[in-house]
Formats: C-alpha cells, structure tokens, sequence
C-alpha cells in the first residue's frame, strides 16, 4: 500500500469532517506545516458554502442541507435583513464575500411587476405607487448585481420572477441575459405541486435566468395538461410565493450534478443498495432528471421504508383475513378443479376460477397461498423470446406432426404418442401408436384428424423416417404440400415441440397423481389430457377448441 502524502490525508479528513465541525478543521491547517498557498486553498474549500439565498427565507437552501450540503445564509425581512436599508445591504455583501457561495438564488419581490398589481396602480395614491415602484427597482437590481458577481468569478447564480413579471423588459435583466453561458428557463409551477391551499394546482409560469446547464435541465418542466388548475386571486397569489417542494428539490439536484461535475463533490446516505433501487425507480417516475441515487433525500429514504413498513402489515392483515375467509373445503375444491384441468399455470388456472365467479377472498387464496406438490416438483425453466413474429392460418390449413414418447404402464418401454398440432388454431390431438411405421402413423394421422377436418393443405414435419416412404407418398398424391425441418434443428418445428412438451408434461403430473394400473387407462389419461389443454382460454378468452370447431 501506498504511503499517504499530508496534503492528501488532509483533503482525506476533510471530506470525512461534518459540516459541523469545519472550524476545527481550519484551525488544523493553520498548525500544520504546509505552503501557504496550500493553507489559504484549504481553508477555502472547508469554508465554501454551497448556497445562499437572496430575498427569501431559507426555502432551497433547507432542501439542499438535508442533502448533506452548507447552506450559508438567507437574506429577507424575515431573516432580518432589510436590503433597503445600506447597513443590512453592506452586511449581506459581506457575509457574501466571506462564505463564498458557488450558487446564489435571487428572487426579488415580484409585487410591484406582477400583471395583478397593474389592476391595483390606477386605484393606488400616486405617491405610494411611486414609492413601491422605486423598491421594486431597487431590489431587482440589487439582485443583478449578485447575479453578476456570481458569474464574472466562475460562480453560479439562478434568478426567478414570474413569466409575465415586467421586470424582465428592465435593462439589468437584459443584461444578464445576454451573458455567455446564461440559460432562459420557463417552467409551470404545478409540474413541481404548487398546491397553495390543497384543492387543484396552481399554473404559475415562471421564468429563470441560470448559468448552470445542470440546473437549468432541472427547471424545464411545463404542464402536460391532464389535471385541472386554479388561479391565484382572492390572496392566493402571496401564498404562490413559496416555492412547492418538488421545485426545491430540482433546484438542488441540479447543484448536486454542478457540484459534481464541476469539484467532484460526494456525499452518500446510510441506505441500502436494495432500497436505493427501489426508491429510485419510483422516483424516476414521479420526477424527472433523477440520475444517481445522491439526488435522493433523506426524507425519500424514510417515506420509502415506512411505506415498506405499512405495506407489509398489510399485508399481515389481509393474509389473516384470507385464511379465516377459506375454509378447508374451499381448498378442497380448488386442488380439485386445478387437477381436472390438467395442472394448469397459475396465471391459466386464475382465468378459470375467475370466470367461475368464485369469491374475492378464495381468488386472492389461489393467487397468493395455493399450492400443488405435482407442479412444483416439475417447474419448466422460462421460455425464451421468440426469435421471429408467429405465422396465422386458417383452421386446417397447416398442421405439424411429430412423435413424442411415454412410459408404459410398468416404467419399462417407452411408448410413441402422435402429435398432430394446427398451426393457426393451436387444436391438438394425440394419439398412442403400437410401432413408428409410417403405414401405423398415417393410419393414426387419418383416423384421429383427417377423418374430422379433412386433409391439410400443409404439413410440417422433421426429418424422422416415420415420415418417409408411404406417409410422404400418400401425402404426395392428397396434394398436400410437406415442409421438412433440417436436421438437428427441432427450432424449426418450434411450435409443435412446444405444445408437445406442454401436454407431455401435463401428463406426467396426472400419472404421479392417479397412477394407471392399464394400457386403456393410460389412453384415458391422454385423452383426458388433450381435453383439457384444448379448452384453456388464452388471452384473448378463446380457447383453441373455439377457434378450431367455434
């Protein structure tokens, strides 16, 4: 390993050190042995603040502590600060020089440019309109002026006003905007939950002046028009003027992606990784521009985990229902159904109990709690994605052939079953052959389909030679045209392998449930099985039994 240098163990503990203890921190580096300009370096960053607020309480700057950020301070009458007056501005301007904020919001009084004080002014002493006005004037270019400082010493400023606000067609504020690298955003309030008095959302269009691409991505966000707004008369809009959360939080996700970008500044939350995948997934969608998981706040992580926490005594709750909701022969009867319709999916079997209009609390038993030892102890692994879109015919136009095979009765032989597939309808027969003769397979394919719905127009078969000699002669002179999979490709008959390891497999669950003593009720197995396969409903609601006969 390594030695460690001092100046980096030093950078080391201060990105170790709490905010709170930053001063000891700095009276450390005037004890250590270090160049000068290494000292006034370190200090400068254990010192930088990351936001300050100009004419407003603390509203972002709160949001960006709880994201393990320094806030420095809030400059309004309520914080007491009174910027008409030179004492207090001289003393912002100070603080300002001192804490060296990299992002500074501005947000001036929007009172006397507002489109509602226009109403007011023709009702208004002339002398007091006067006097608002000059205040007006006095505050926006207060905050051009921090504006502008911020941006001529590399730092970054966002300045907000309503978007029908006059202040914008001020010089100071063309000004600023004919900076290089300043960014014109227009934003809708509601898109961030401007909510002022909890009945429908308020609109608010507002503009933004930054020079910061990372936040300026964050405060695009116009309405999409599916809800219903409220204006802001009758005192509502003095109550607009306070930012919605949502808004607060983009503000300080796009200085957490400056910060990063711009000094590699990191922090972490003590989460897990589980719950910063899930809490960002939910996120994402109900925020945009959410790109890593230090965008997340605390008070996400602890929503999240008492949500979690609600959920599972749900949960708790609705499983104790079920289970005293369902009686033992409830239970009963749905194993029974689930073994006469031949083992089916848990997703096939709830189409079925469904449509049999059987009550909520047994439909949510079979969904959550039911069982079968058969289907567990045979579980398929997932298919995988079809490689090309399924062709569609008409019902007896194109069938595929293929054997599969079952043990006799005593586990001794293996017995060849035909499997004859339609390839538009999915109707399938099969049928035990005594040998793989193709005189014994064409005698089979003849009485079990061809006798019903006549010969196909197409056959699909493998390269077996149960299949050669008389069956392809036959077929020949039937005027039935043969495709012939390549050999060592069973992906060519993909369908036909499929539904014949479907329906092989149904048979092996009814074998381990009622074992047949005979080769008669072995056949009643199968046929009982092709029974059932054929009447499940996909989910268009028909089954192929329907789309084959109707």
């Amino acid at each position: 390993m390594r030695d460690v240098s001092v100046e980096e163990s030093f950078v080391l503990s201060i990105e170790r050190t709490p905010k709170t203890a930053m001063e000891d921190v700095v009276d450390d580096v005037e004890e250590t042995s270090l160049p000068k300009k290494l000292k006034n370096k370190l200090r400068n960053e254990a010192l930088m603040v990351d936001i300050a607020e100009v004419y407003s309480p603390p509203r972002i700057a709160e949001a960006a502590e709880g994201q393990r950020m320094k806030k420095g301070g809030s400059y309004d009458l309520m914080t007491g600060f009174d910027l008409r007056r030179s004492e207090d501005l001289k003393r912002m301007w100070d603080e300002l020089v001192r804490d060296d904020p990299e992002l500074v919001v501005c947000c001036p009084p929007c009172t006397p440019f507002c489109l509602l004080q226009q109403w007011n002014y023709p009702r208004m002493d002339e002398e007091r309109a006067k006097v608002m006005v000059e205040e007006g004037l006095h505050h926006l270019k207060v905050s051009a002026e921090v504006a502008l400082w911020q941006h001529h010493r590399g730092r970054s400023f966002l300045f907000e006003h309503p978007l029908g606000s006059k202040a914008w067609e001020e010089p100071e504020m063309q000004e600023l905007m004919e900076l290089e690298g300043v960014h014109v955003c227009v934003l809708d309030q509601c898109a961030y939950g401007q909510c002022v008095d909890g009945g429908f959302l308020n609109k608010k269009p507002t503009m933004c002046l930054t020079d910061s691409p990372r936040i300026a991505a964050e405060l695009r966000r116009r309405c999409d028009g599916n809800h219903q707004h409220q204006h802001l008369l009758g005192g509502r809009a003095k109550l607009a003027a306070v930012y919605p959360p949502g808004l607060c939080k983009a503000v300080v996700r796009g200085l957490r992606a400056h910060l990063r970008e711009k000094y590699g500044k990191s922090t972490s939350l003590p989460v897990s990784s589980e719950e910063v995948s899930e809490v960002m997934a939910v996120k994402r969608n109900e925020e945009h521009g959410l790109e890593d998981f230090e965008d997340l706040f605390p008070e996400d992580i602890a929503e999240y985990r008492e949500r979690k926490k609600e959920e599972r005594k749900e949960e708790e709750r609705e499983r104790r229902r079920v289970e005293t909701a369902v009686t033992e022969e409830d239970k009963k009867k749905v194993a029974k159904m689930h073994v006469n319709l031949g083992h089916p999916e848990k997703s096939s079997f709830l189409r079925f109990v469904r449509a049999g209009r059987i009550r909520e609390e047994v439909l949510r038993w079979v969904n959550k709690e039911f069982r079968c030892d058969q289907c567990e102890s045979q579980v398929l692994p997932k298919a995988p994605r079809p490689a090309v879109v399924p062709k569609c015919y008409r019902p007896g136009v194109a069938v595929g052939l293929d054997l599969f095979y079952v043990p006799d009765v005593m586990n001794q032989k293996s017995i060849p079953v035909m499997n004859v597939v339609d390839l538009g309808t999915n109707y399938q027969v099969i049928e035990m052959l005594e040998n793989k003769e193709p005189r014994t397979v064409w005698a089979a394919f003849w009485r079990t389909w061809c006798r019903t719905f006549g010969m196909p127009e197409h056959i699909s078969i493998d390269e077996g030679r149960e299949f050669r000699g008389l069956f392809s002669k036959w077929c020949a002179e039937l005027g039935t045209i043969v495709f012939r999979a390549a050999a060592r490709a069973p992906w060519q008959q993909g369908k036909v392998e499929r539904h014949g390891g479907l329906i092989k497999s149904m048979i092996e669950k009814a074998r381990e449930a009622e074992p047949p003593c005979s080769p008669e009720e072995l056949r009643m197995v199968l046929y009982e099985c092709e029974c059932a396969k054929n009447r499940y409903m996909n989910r268009s609601g028909y089954s192929p039994v329907q789309r084959q006969i109707g």
